[in-house]
């Protein structure tokens, strides 16, 4: 039977109107229920999804109120990430999570308490596990990711043997999905065409965009390390960075071609009399936000037919072409800001074997051949 979608939108659920000079008015809907975060709804408003968003954080809400079982995956969660309602302290494994990372958990972790909330801990068994895995088969990532999750909490519970009554971890017996099942590193990059069409129509419509790609291009860094890069991170000749995932400060020495698209950001903040801003910023001068800026780079990318590449892709770009200029493993990882053993191991990640290498190679070849039959002549 289908089900029949309610005529009034759910409770806890409020409108955001986001004002904007350049464009007409946006609407967002967020969730906001008694002892939970507001977050953003990510559907039509009124759809089955948005309806059925609303009402599991609305649900999720009402659990906070209830008395806490102990040893169920609800407690667990609540020792895990902490719960300050409850007087519960995150965990040491929470706490050492940086902050976009606690993010991407939270989500797995309400999907897991969605499942299992109320179940003990110790009756979990590996085939449920395996069950969880496989029923995501169509999301591969996601499968792995969800494991991952469940593992670290596991782990936890182990740590608090006599409340939870577990000895061994059983997540971490389960085999992810890897490339032989169709997981594989994205390789994915950008042409300097690519870049070309993207940048001619970014700045005439949208100057900022162009320079974050700019700035994501030329710095190699994390989209969200380069949103938050400040006016005083550039002192004339290099930007410093302090990546959010790692905690690394690095120096990255600005590219010749990105200079005067920064230094104009940079005088038209003072001219505003804008007090230290970030360089990605909103017209009002405030720190733009991860959606509105994926929202206005999707707007250039569908018109210059890149919509198919991220923005993320340009940190492997950026390795990619240093590679190509034959920087050594140490000069990348003083820009990336990975240690040399980590840029060795992700190399396989990143670098995009591409025919200009191959066929450098080839020229180096080709030279030191040349160079031994005119040693023996």
């Amino acid at each position: 039977m289908e089900r029949r979608l309610p005529d009034r939108k759910p409770k806890y659920v409020y409108r955001k109107i986001r004002r904007n000079k350049r464009r007409d008015p946006a609407v967002y809907w967020y969730s906001e229920p008694p002892g939970m975060k507001r977050e953003f709804i990510p559907y039509p408003f009124m759809s089955e999804e948005f309806i059925r968003f609303a009402e599991g954080r609305n649900k999720q809400s009402g659990e906070l109120t209830k008395p806490l079982v102990e040893g169920t995956f609800h407690h667990l969660a609540d020792v895990f990430r902490g719960n300050d309602k409850r007087g519960i302290k995150p965990s040491k494994q929470w706490k050492e999570l940086k902050p976009r990372s606690k993010k991407d958990y939270s989500k797995y972790i309400d999907r897991i308490l969605g499942l299992w909330g109320h179940f003990l801990v110790r009756d979990l068994e590996p085939e449920m596990v395996v069950a969880l895995r496989d029923s995501l088969q169509d999301r591969m990532r996601v499968a792995n990711y969800m494991i991952n999750v469940l593992s670290a909490m596991l782990w936890v519970a182990k740590e608090h043997g006599t409340t939870f009554r577990i000895t061994d971890n059983v997540a971490t017996h389960i085999a992810r999905f890897g490339k032989r099942s169709g997981v594989e590193a994205r390789q994915v990059y950008w042409t300097y065409g690519d870049e070309t069409n993207f940048l001619a129509d970014a700045d005439l419509a949208d100057p900022i965009i162009a320079l974050g790609e700019r700035l994501l291009a030329y710095s190699g860094q994390r989209p969200g390390d380069v949103r938050a890069m400040r006016v005083s991170d550039y002192d004339g000749e290099k930007i410093q960075v302090i990546q959010s995932k790692t905690g690394a400060k690095v120096w990255v020495k600005c590219h010749k071609d990105l200079k005067p698209y920064l230094e104009r950001n940079i005088a038209e903040a003072r001219e505003k009399g804008l007090d230290n801003p970030t360089l990605i910023r909103g017209v009002r001068g405030e720190p733009m936000g991860e959606r509105y800026f994926a929202d206005r780079w999707d707007e250039i990318a569908k018109r210059t037919d890149t919509f198919h590449l991220n923005r993320q892709d340009l940190r492997r770009t950026a390795v990619i072409r240093l590679a190509e200029a034959e920087c050594t493993v140490p000069q990348i990882a003083a820009i990336t800001g990975h240690s040399l053993k980590q840029v060795e191991t992700i190399l396989e990640t990143y670098f995009v074997r591409t025919y200009e290498m191959g066929s450098a190679a080839i020229t180096k070849l080709e030279d030191h051949q040349d160079r031994l039959k005119q040693a023996k002549s």
